[in-house]
């Protein structure tokens, strides 16, 4: 998710809606904070504020354009806190309305495409992240060819699933792409060291030890000045860092690193979640 507030995405989000629902001005702010509170990577408060919005819309009837934006956006806080099946399900809800009230290939239906597409890749279901991955690439190379975030978002995704496949030429052809697109886009340091953490994994697996600790320990730098240094992003880096160092039979690193992301998780994730246990 994006690192900064990008005003041209909450216009979207929020601007370009129907007006057929005269929504209560506080709904607006809810559903503003909690998109903000999601790209600043304040997941947990962007959850809690976008499911209180989400509750009220459908309690007082809403738009279903509105509500359907607002549900995406809640399956995107439930996905960065590392619950894609609470995300999956959002998502389903979400994309029918989406492509009824603005179109097929409309930026919004894009832009939820690319979210269920990651989630699905998450979920190892790698045949449909794809196929959905590549639709939402293709809708929004062609409905926002300027927004370099979410087109290289998608690219990252979709080389994360290469790499996962084990199609490793295609992955670093995908993310160097996508690496390229954000160091374009100067405001979104937090999107950069998503694709940084992505490569770091991509030289990992290919036995490019040098080149993974530089791409990691750079993507770190970027996460902790982004996130501060108890964040969830941080920790996925510090985990790989620790498999870095194991893959070297550098024990002492290896133990710190993964010590340092679990550490992290616990005080973030709840007891029971598979990423604390």
């Amino acid at each position: 998710m994006k690192s900064t507030l990008d005003a041209a995405v909450v216009a979207l989000l929020l601007g370009s809606l129907s007006v057929a629902w005269c929504a209560p001005a506080e709904w607006e702010a809810s559903v503003r904070k909690g998109c903000e509170a999601l790209r600043a990577g304040r997941y947990g408060e962007a959850r809690d504020l976008l499911t209180r919005a989400v509750k009220e819309g459908v309690r007082a009837g809403g738009d279903e354009t509105r509500l359907a934006v607002a549900t995406r956006e809640l399956a995107a806080a439930h996905l960065a806190l590392s619950n894609p099946d609470k995300a999956k399900g959002l998502l389903r809800q979400a994309l029918p309305i989406l492509e009824r009230r603005t179109g097929p290939e409309s930026a919004q239906v894009g832009e939820t495409l690319r979210v269920l597409g990651e989630c699905l890749r998450q979920l190892e279901r790698y045949d449909e992240a794809e196929r959905l991955l590549v639709q939402a690439h293709r809708i929004l190379a062609r409905a926002r060819p300027s927004d370099h975030g979410l087109i290289a978002a998608t690219l990252t995704s979709l080389g994360a699933l290469k790499v996962a496949t084990g199609q490793f030429a295609k992955a670093e052809e995908l993310l160097t792409k996508a690496r390229r697109l954000q160091e374009a886009k100067s405001g979104d340091p937090g999107g950069l060291s998503d694709v940084l953490d992505e490569l770091g994994l991509l030289f990992l697996v290919m036995q490019r030890s040098r080149e993974a600790q530089k791409t990691l320990e750079s993507a770190l730098t970027l996460r902790k000045k982004v996130y501060g240094e108890s964040h969830l992003k941080v920790a996925d880096t510090l985990n790989r860092l620790g498999a870095l160092h194991y893959s070297l039979q550098q024990p002492v690193e290896d133990c710190a690193y993964h010590l340092a992301a679990l550490t992290i998780r616990e005080q973030t994730l709840p007891p029971d979640h598979p990423d604390v246990g």
